[in-house]
């Protein structure tokens, strides 16, 4: 799709004002981070960096490859090969960045052959979720073209599904089997079925079987809304009481903006044009909430589910529709996001912090369209 700058005129400088703010203390602090991760780490930095450099960044390139290099010697003394916590995501990151950091082929190759045979290998117990989970190796695999690898993820989800009445679902094994001690169903992007849904969409042109577990997969979680909360679609569904929590989740890793995200490109890889209509509705509806009808919600500064947040997937959607009023929408949420604090005492981090921030807020000014949020689940294709 062609990507078109959403902010203009005084706004986008604000914007690219407060970008260049966050680029320099994310430079000045990086070489304090030990963390070699997507989520929170150096492959996150490197990606700002890197976006920054596509952009124009003059720096951007040099500092990318330092934060790349850095991840590498830091995910291989304690290897594990998760998207966002692991080597999935530093390969992930160094294949979008191929034309800013130079050859890569070899260590990716060799990544390459980790990540399938951990997919090869992946025991029952595997989570089967985006960010620690079997379905972020199948993301690892969609973005560098493995399809041997989209395979064996949509084979282990298949053999993992519960089939029930036309529709299916899969369950999140409570680790501590404190509160769910059966497990239970997750619906977000991060941990659960709209994460495992926009896998499965985008996985179809590689791996067909994938579109005989979509049908089911959607209905199921189309099942869910409850057209009488906030979000519509909530965070997860138990056995038991749910776990308090400090507040409701409403933003990239659960709520309603993304499930329409979700409903959207799982209709477009389906050609079915309900479900794509489905998505532009909910849409809609998250647009239009009050400010009262938000206030239970956890709204940060984050990329995960904060002002930012909302900011990108509105983006998203209004540049999926052509749709003003989506546009109008991500614009109030831009503006909140540039109501930051110090940058000072914010963290470092993509999932909650400055990289993600960062990132976001370049997607507004840029002409670059920002496909690091495949890792996201976000967008089309």
């Amino acid at each position: 799709m062609t990507w078109t700058p959403i902010l203009e005129g005084e706004l986008a400088a604000r914007t690219r004002a407060l970008i260049d703010v966050i680029a320099d203390e994310v430079a000045r602090r990086a070489g304090e981070v030990n963390e070699p991760s997507l989520a929170s780490g150096q492959a996150g930095v490197a990606l700002l960096h890197g976006y920054r450099a596509l952009d124009g960044a003059p720096e951007g390139a040099d500092l990318a490859l330092e934060s790349i290099q850095r991840s590498l010697d830091l995910v291989m003394m304690n290897p594990t090969p998760w998207l966002f916590s692991g080597y999935a995501g530093t390969g992930f990151v160094m294949h979008q960045l191929a034309d800013v950091i130079g050859d890569t082929g070899e260590v990716l190759a060799q990544l390459d052959e980790l990540i399938a045979t951990a997919v090869a290998t992946a025991p029952w117990t595997y989570e089967l979720e985006l960010m620690t989970g079997i379905v972020g190796l199948g993301v690892y695999g969609l973005e560098r073209g493995l399809s041997t690898i989209v395979d064996r993820v949509v084979a282990h989800l298949d053999a993992r599904a519960e089939r029930l009445d036309h529709a299916i679902a899969w369950r999140t094994i409570d680790a501590n089997e404190t509160v769910f001690p059966a497990g239970y169903h997750n619906l977000g992007i991060a941990h659960g079925q709209a994460g495992v849904i926009g896998f499965l969409a985008a996985a179809i042109s590689m791996s067909p079987h994938a579109t005989t577990l979509l049908p089911g997969a959607l209905a199921w979680l189309s099942a869910q809304e409850r057209a009488d909360h906030v979000p519509r679609y909530g965070m997860m569904i138990g056995d038991r009481t749910m776990p308090r929590f400090d507040g409701v989740l409403d933003g990239w890793c659960y709520g309603d903006a993304s499930t329409a995200i979700t409903l959207v490109r799982a209709g477009r890889a389906l050609g079915d044009s309900t479900w794509v209509a489905a998505g532009h509705a909910l849409a809609l509806v998250s647009s239009r909430r009050s400010n009262d009808e938000r206030a239970h919600l956890t709204i940060d500064h984050s990329l995960c589910h904060g002002a930012i947040s909302q900011a990108h997937l509105f983006n998203r959607l209004a540049q999926f529709f052509d749709d003003d009023e989506l546009r109008t929408t991500a614009h109030q949420w831009y503006r909140r996001a540039l109501e930051v604090p110090e940058v000072r005492d914010l963290e470092l981090s993509l999932q909650g912090g400055l990289v993600g921030l960062g990132l976001g807020l370049l997607a507004a000014v840029s002409i670059i369209e920002p496909v690091w949020d495949r890792a996201l689940l976000l967008a089309p294709g």
